[in-house]
């Protein structure tokens, strides 16, 4: 290989690994609410926490914040506005032992691992315009996990929401970001149209 290909090469390879962008990604306003019966604080939490860290670590668009409040006259909105109405979260825990075996006070210590926590989150996602008045697309979103301790005092619970908190993040950041600003300036067109 001469030097004159090594360069030409090198040159090509900064110019792929390098994006550039013509104008900076747009802003985006989340709105999460949560609908039905309460929801337990913890799995509000967790939820928040993976839904933001994913958006934006992973995501496509620029600036990024939770939805103002109601009065705060002072906050403009966002270009678009992701809405998140979460409409169950389902938990279970389904235990390997009966409960005669589980109260036992002789029983054997590995019996407090036979157990799988279950967490499964729903929810219909809505991308909007900033000023929430044209729906641009929606779509049912979940996120599911599952977790059987492997040590003891290993919390199963609080893994099985990490992964299903971040399996719905995912999947509420592939839903917002499909097809990139060209396709959701052709949602707004198609918005745009009387019908």
């Amino acid at each position: 290989m001469t030097l004159r290909s090594l360069a030409a090469t090198l040159i090509g390879l900064l110019l792929v690994a390098t994006p550039t962008y013509s104008q900076s990604p747009p802003s985006l306003d989340i709105d999460l609410n949560y609908s039905g019966r309460s929801v337990d604080r913890t799995v509000r939490e967790e939820v928040e926490l993976q839904l933001s860290s994913d958006m934006t670590s992973r995501g496509c668009f620029g600036e990024l914040r939770f939805k103002p409040a109601e009065g705060d006259a002072d906050a403009q909105s966002a270009e678009y506005l992701l809405r998140v109405v979460i409409q169950e979260v389902f938990e279970e825990t389904t235990y390997d032992t009966s409960i005669a075996q589980r109260a036992d006070p002789n029983r054997p210590a590995e019996y407090d691992l036979l157990h799988t926590s279950r967490i499964r989150v729903q929810a219909v996602a809505e991308l909007r315009t900033g000023d929430g008045e044209r729906l641009l697309r929606s779509s049912n979103v979940r996120g599911s996990g599952a977790h059987r301790p492997i040590m003891f005092g290993e919390d199963s619970r609080s893994v099985a929401l990490q992964l299903a908190s971040e399996g719905f993040a995912r999947e509420v950041r592939i839903f917002a970001c499909k097809g990139g600003e060209k396709r959701r300036k052709k949602e707004l067109k198609r918005s745009d149209q009387p019908r």
